[in-house]
């Protein structure tokens, strides 16, 4: 199976966070972390189109994909099943209000990064940050390394796109 998460940049360098319904339907709470967006493809599916439609599906935030950060390969999961997990770099493209599956999602905000480093210690989007855009919780108070980040120039690609994004400040 193969699954994709989007971590979805806002142009205020906002990240686009949700947190699910844990439980059976006649007893859920919400679960206790913000993670990003994401789920399995559906049979069929790009890489791209699934990851689009995940964001969208959970967070009604339409959005393209600018390009892969990073992603893992697992064994031994439910029905003895192998998945790649890829985690894409999404930019909004038609507005960041959030209308959310309430079925699926308990709440979803728009994080700043700094925010997220200062308050949060999710592993996978900890990761990206340190080791893709060179953050850590470190650099709250670091005006210097929230200006590199700002200011990186990404070279991205995306199937046949290539483009580069500066990251706003």
């Amino acid at each position: 199976q193969v699954g994709a998460a989007g971590l979805v940049l806002s142009d205020q360098n906002e990240l686009l966070l949700i947190k699910e319904w844990r439980g059976p339907p006649s007893n859920r709470t919400k679960s206790l972390q913000w993670k990003l967006p994401g789920g399995l493809l559906d049979a069929g599916e790009s890489l791209e189109e699934g990851c689009r439609r995940e964001v969208m599906e959970e967070t009604g935030v339409p959005c393209e994909v600018e390009s892969v950060l990073t992603f893992w390969h697992r064994h031994g999961l439910t029905f003895g099943k192998s998945d790649f997990y890829y985690v894409c770099l999404l930019k909004p493209n038609g507005g960041t209000d959030i209308q959310i599956d309430p079925v699926e999602i308990s709440d979803a905000i728009w994080m700043p990064v700094q925010e997220f480093l200062a308050t949060q210690d999710h592993p996978v989007i900890s990761h990206i940050l340190e080791h893709v855009f060179l953050l850590t919780n470190d650099d709250t108070d670091d005006d210097d390394s929230i200006g590199r980040f700002n200011k990186m120039q990404l070279s991205l690609s995306c199937g046949d796109k290539q483009q580069e994004r500066l990251i706003p400040g």
